[in-house]
């Protein structure tokens, strides 16, 4: 691969082509620079392995075969305010997260610390960032990921750190402990308890999917990523509830049917995500995306389907149809209505 890379438009275009069929994307990126095209297509092919979860070898992918390293960013050691990189732990469209330690003479904590990436740090990006700070700076909660401080990486890039938790996605939690009914369910009240506490503070998540739902070894559930989340009535100086351009403010096998048809939003999207999750963590299935489908046929189910009966009886089907009724409207009003 030969050329510079830009890996702002790297990160643009792998937003905008992601959910496209195949040659929907060769028709947008066939008239772009090799080592950008390149790159997306490496990227686009990482994250169809990862499951739609960026990691380490997504990092690679992107990166590219020839080992290319992106310029600016923290390596194992470096520092960013008073906390030590140990290692790289995730990667998105809007962020990079790093495992930490506080480095200096007071005391060592364990630390989750998330910037903005040197390739993705165009103006909107820098304002959802910021947004997400201020966001997670009005949330305190057991099942919320804490923030512990922030600020300015010497180069002026936003950077905070959070509570790190070690734990697994909600899905993968259950499944691999072959968790009952009854423990499913309580794992769900802790999901349910931190969606109520956000929405009454005015935040609406956004992207509610079992990847941003961890769990901890003692069972303890933990809602993240509040990187496409927007505070309704107040000061959000970040957009409005439209899909930037080049951007996608959600995950399509989670979205709500108002998400995909770019309509405004409200908690009720929400709503339906914890639907989506609730079926998933109970049934250990997706109600409308199976194996093989593309995201055209889970988009049309999505909008024109109601979910399936979860084979665990009337009672918790009729939950599930309310929460993920197509009309926001017709969606439980709030997220301890489904607790209840």
């Amino acid at each position: 691969m030969t050329g510079a890379v830009d890996w702002a438009r790297v990160s643009d275009l792998f937003n905008r082509v992601e959910p496209l069929a195949p040659p929907e994307r060769d028709v947008i990126l066939r008239d772009e620079a090799e080592p950008v095209r390149d790159q997306v297509r490496a990227l686009l092919e990482a994250y169809r392995r990862e499951g739609g979860r960026f990691s380490g070898s997504a990092l690679e992918a992107l990166r590219g075969a020839d080992g290319l390293a992106l310029p600016d960013e923290p390596r194992p050691g470096s520092r960013i305010g008073a906390y030590e990189v140990v290692r790289e732990i995730g990667r998105g469209g809007m962020g990079i997260v790093f495992e930490a330690f506080r480095a200096d003479d007071d005391y060592r904590k364990r630390v989750a610390i998330k910037l903005v990436g040197a390739g993705a740090r165009t103006s909107a990006v820098m304002q959802r960032f910021r947004r997400e700070r201020r966001i997670l700076a009005q949330l305190e909660h057991p099942n919320i990921a804490g923030l512990l401080d922030g600020g300015l990486t010497p180069d002026g890039a936003p950077w905070f750190a959070l509570e790190f938790v070690e734990g697994v996605p909600i899905d993968e939690y259950v499944r691999d402990r072959q968790l009952p009914l009854a423990g499913r369910i309580a794992l769900l009240r802790q999901v349910c308890s931190a969606l109520r506490y956000a929405h009454q503070r005015l935040v609406v998540h956004r992207d509610l999917k079992p990847g941003n739902i961890l769990v901890a070894p003692d069972g303890t559930a933990k809602l993240l990523d509040f990187g496409v989340a927007k505070l309704l009535g107040g000061d959000d100086s970040g957009g409005g509830d439209e899909t930037e351009v080049g951007a996608r403010t959600y995950t399509p096998a989670f979205a709500a049917p108002e998400q995909l048809l770019g309509e405004p939003l409200t908690t009720a999207c929400d709503i339906h995500g914890l639907g989506l999750v609730m079926y998933v963590v109970l049934t250990d299935r997706h109600p409308w995306r199976s194996r093989g489908e593309s995201a055209a046929d889970v988009r049309r189910r999505i909008l024109n389907e109601p979910p399936p009966p979860t084979g665990l009886g009337p009672d918790l089907d009729a939950i599930l149809g309310v929460a993920l009724a197509k009309e926001p409207a017709r969606r439980y009003a709030a997220a301890g209505d489904v607790d209840e």
